[in-house]
């Protein structure tokens, strides 16, 4: 499961505040596995459709104009898949629609505790 940094320190101060452990152990007990993700027209990507068949991703890319990994989309990747799970964005909404366009959309494909779960979402 992916946060951003402020939700990661609210779900440890509410873990932390969890007198009788009853939120620690029902999140101790969901594993959830992320399947696939489709990104159309989100932020500066036009199609991203990537199955991950692996537990462990590691997220990397070249910009060669610059000959540097600044403004390759991995950030984008992980805002997807936030904006996926949760319907929401570090940026303001109409930011998440890929300029010249009017729509776009995120589907993920979850494994959440043995059953297969598809998300998906789109904005104007």
């Amino acid at each position: 499961m992916f946060y951003t940094s402020g939700q990661l320190i609210s779900l440890l101060i509410l873990l932390e505040e969890d007198k009788n452990k009853e939120l620690t152990k029902k999140l101790k007990d969901i594993i959830m596995i992320l399947r696939r993700i489709k990104l159309q027209n989100f932020k500066s990507f036009k199609l991203v459709d990537v199955p991950l068949k692996q537990r462990l991703v590691f997220i990397t890319g070249i910009n060669q104009d610059f000959n540097t990994t600044n403004y390759v989309g991995k950030s984008s990747l992980l805002d997807g898949i936030m904006y996926g799970l949760f319907g929401r964005s570090k940026v303001q909404p109409k930011y998440l629609v890929r300029l010249g366009t009017k729509q776009m959309s995120v589907e993920l494909d979850l494994l959440v505790n043995n059953s297969e779960i598809h998300i998906s979402r789109t904005r104007n």
